[in-house]
C-alpha cells in the first residue's frame, strides 16, 4: 500500500469517532415507540398480519375514547393480552390508543373487534434487543477503530 492510501484509510478510521456514536443514536431512535406507521388501515374484525418482517409490531386503535376492556384481539384463535396502561399516539392528526405490541411474523394472522373500535393501525420499529446489540458494538468499536486510525496516521506521517 502506498502512504497516501494508508493515510486515507487512517483518516476514515478517525472519522468513525463521529460516525460510531451517531450510528448508535440512530439505532436507538429507530427502536423507540411508536415507530413508523404503515399506511394500511384495517377495519374491526378483518384479519391482518405484520407488513414488515423482523420488526416489533404495535397495533393501535381509533378513536382515542375506545373502551380497551371491551376490545378483543386474537392471534389465530388464541386471545392476545392487551396493554393495561393507556398509551396514545398521533397518526396523521388522529389520536390512537395502543392495543398491544410484540414480535409478530408476516405469517401471524391477527384480528381485533369490539369496545367501540373504529379502525386499526399498525406501526413497526427496530426490536430493542437487536438495537442494544448494535449500539454496544458501535460504542465499543468507536474508540478501538478511532484509536487505530490515530496510531496509523501518526506512523505514516512520521515515516516520511
Amino acid at each position: 500500500m502506498t502512504k497516501k492510501t494508508v493515510s486515507l484509510f487512517a483518516l476514515s478510521c478517525m472519522l468513525f469517532i463521529i460516525v460510531g456514536p451517531f450510528g448508535a443514536w440512530m439505532v436507538y431512535k429507530q427502536a423507540q415507540p411508536p415507530g413508523q406507521f404503515s399506511n394500511q388501515v384495517i377495519n374491526p374484525g378483518e384479519p391482518f398480519s405484520s407488513t414488515r418482517p423482523s420488526k416489533t409490531v404495535a397495533v393501535w386503535g381509533t378513536p382515542a375514547n375506545l373502551d380497551i376492556q371491551g376490545v378483543q384481539c386474537k392471534l389465530e384463535d388464541e386471545p392476545i393480552k392487551l396493554e393495561k396502561e393507556r398509551t396514545t399516539a398521533d397518526i396523521k392528526g388522529t389520536e390512537a390508543v395502543l392495543l398491544f405490541d410484540g414480535d409478530y411474523t408476516v405469517f401471524d394472522r391477527m384480528s381485533c373487534e369490539g369496545g367501540g373500535l373504529g379502525q386499526i393501525h399498525m406501526s413497526t420499529r427496530f426490536p430493542m434487543d437487536k438495537a442494544r446489540t448494535f449500539m454496544m458494538a458501535l460504542l465499543v468499536a468507536t474508540p478501538i477503530v478511532g484509536g487505530f486510525g490515530i496510531v496509523l496516521f501518526r506512523r505514516t506521517r512520521l515515516s516520511r
